[in-house]
This record gives C-alpha cells, structure tokens and sequence, in this order.
C-alpha cells in the first residue's frame, strides 16, 4: 500500500523564478522508510518541509504534487495544513532543543499535540502521555512528564520529539538527521525505535540525512539529490553497490568499509 506520492515537485525563488528542487517524484509505502541523500545545498531539506506544506521564505512552490494518504498537502489552505500536521504528516527536528518550547513541561507538549487532533475530554492522560513515551523507547518515565527540555539528556529531548510525532498516529512521518550530535549508542537505540514505529504503525517515513552508514542500515530504498534534482533511486543495496550515476558511486564511496 503506497501512502505517500510527490510527484513533479517544483520549488523556484520567488524573485528571480531560478529553480531550488526540479521534477523530483518518488513514493514511499506503509511501513517503508525512504532515506533522502545527497550533499549540502542538494534540496534535501527543501523538498522534506515541502512535504509538509512549508517553503522558506523567498521560495514558492510553481508545479506538483504531495499526496499523503489521498490528500493532497499543497492544495490545502492554511486551516486545512494545521489540522493535517500532525494527524495526516508529521515531522522530527533535527535540533530537538530548538524546537521544544523551554518554558513547558514535557507533558504539556504532549497533551498539546494530543489535543490538537483528538477529543479534549474523557482520556486518562497519565496513561496515554505515558503510552507515548514507552512507545518512543522511554521507558523509565517517572517524573519524565513534570520536567522541562534543558532537564533531559539529548536522547530524551529526541524521543519526546519522536512521541509528538507520532501522537496521532500519522500516515508519514518526515525526519530531518534526527540523530545529529548524539553519540553512537543512543543514536542506535533511536534509530530501533524509529523502524519498530514504522512498521508497527504501518507508517511512511522519509528519512532526511549526511550519514551514509546510518541511512544504509535503517532505510530500505534511498533516493539520492544532486544540485535540486533525484540522480537515483532505488533499493539501498542496489544504490550503494550498484550504483547507476556517476554522482550516487562517488557519494556511497564515501563511506569508509570498516
């Protein structure tokens, strides 16, 4: 079952027309996880807050499409793309100190997302918020839902982005280098957690990410950008050691064969 389709995206400044991402098209099914590649300034990231509804500012989408689960992101207004983030896509920061509000409680961000998209009244919320947090791979959560972001280890402070991801249990979910600056051991563990959610919830997700060696374990095709462009796609076997352009076999040799 496909649950996600981009099809002939297209994301050009705003002044000057000049192309960021061009015809980039690829799909992800229910429990894939699709890893995104490529250089800085390749459109990564570009085409992951497309994906969501969102351009920077100078930037405007001119052609394509974002089908999510039969809704078409791009074609929503402004009210329509609040109620879906979240309940239809979702997205895990790449800084999670950045983007959780220093001045609320870990509970508070999760009841908010929770709310946001479900019924406000009759749920036990200890229960559920806690539900969230084991879901994530928290499991010693004592305390956990009282404290604030800066009392949390970076690990913590990522699960807690990735249980308001997946709240409301999303068709996609985006991930953008969700592991930066972690060390090895808890970026292994996330990562667990991230393909037990995947397929447990039977959800899309597009993995957005610099680390070769990371994305060739977790994801199981990849799609390589080069200069706003897809050069490749395809099963991540098949890409990393049998590449078909010439950009993907220098990219992949990149990663030291320990």
């Amino acid at each position: 079952m496909t649950r996600v389709v981009v099809t002939g995206l297209r994301v050009a400044l705003s002044r000057s027309e000049a192309d960021v991402v061009t015809d980039v098209t690829f799909s992800i099914g229910a429990g894939e996880i699709v890893g995104l590649v490529g250089e800085s300034g390749s459109g990564k990231t570009t085409v992951a807050t497309t994906m969501l509804g969102h351009t920077r500012k100078g930037a405007k989408v001119v052609e394509g499409s974002v089908v999510v689960d039969g809704i078409d992101i791009l074609s929503l207004s402004t009210g329509e793309l609040r109620s879906a983030r979240g309940r239809v896509i979702s997205y895990v920061p790449q800084d999670p100190a950045a983007a959780l509000d220093p001045c609320m409680s870990i509970g508070r961000h999760l009841r908010e997302a929770v709310e946001a998209h479900e019924p406000k009244s009759g749920i036990d919320w200890d229960e559920r918020l806690g539900e969230l947090l084991r879901d994530a791979g928290l499991d010693d959560i004592d305390g956990l839902l009282d404290r604030y972001p800066h009392e949390l280890s970076g690990g913590q402070r990522q699960r807690v982005c990735i249980a308001m991801a997946f709240a409301c249990k999303p068709a996609c979910v985006v991930l953008d280098e969700p592991t930066t600056g972690l060390d090895v051991t808890t970026q292994a563990r996330i990562l667990a957690s991230v393909r037990r959610l995947a397929r447990e919830h039977d959800v899309a997700m597009l993995y957005v990410t610099h680390d070769l060696a990371v994305v060739e374990e977790l994801a199981d095709r990849l799609v390589v950008m080069y200069a706003g462009r897809i050069v490749e796609q395809g099963p991540v076997r098949t890409v990393f050691h049998r590449s078909a352009h010439p950009y993907s076999r220098a990219l992949m040799a990149t990663t030291p064969d320990v």
